[in-house]
């Protein structure tokens, strides 16, 4: 038993010691850019991106999401609602 916690408390020591290294490594501002150019008034774009009904045409992540719940359910053979309240 004390040698699997000597084992344990060097696996913790060790992962502490990378992230005090990774954290000293890096800077401490992180930052994620991403642009494209649309060939559409303003208007326009804005009209898409605040409309609700709208929003999952051209949101990316919808169809991504939609997909593996769907293959989920199917998969399971019941409805979101029939495992969200338990039921067979």
């Amino acid at each position: 038993m004390k040698t699997f916690l000597k084992i344990i408390g060097v696996i913790f020591l060790l992962i502490v010691v990378y992230a005090v290294i990774a954290m000293a490594a890096f800077g401490k501002v992180y930052r994620y850019e991403k642009s494209m150019v649309m060939n559409a008034p303003a208007e326009k774009v804005w009209q898409q991106i605040s409309s609700m009904k709208a929003f999952n045409q051209w949101n990316p992540w919808y169809e991504a999401r939609s997909f593996h719940e769907n293959y989920l359910y199917r998969k399971l053979g019941r409805s979101r609602r029939q495992i969200l309240l338990g039921q067979q």
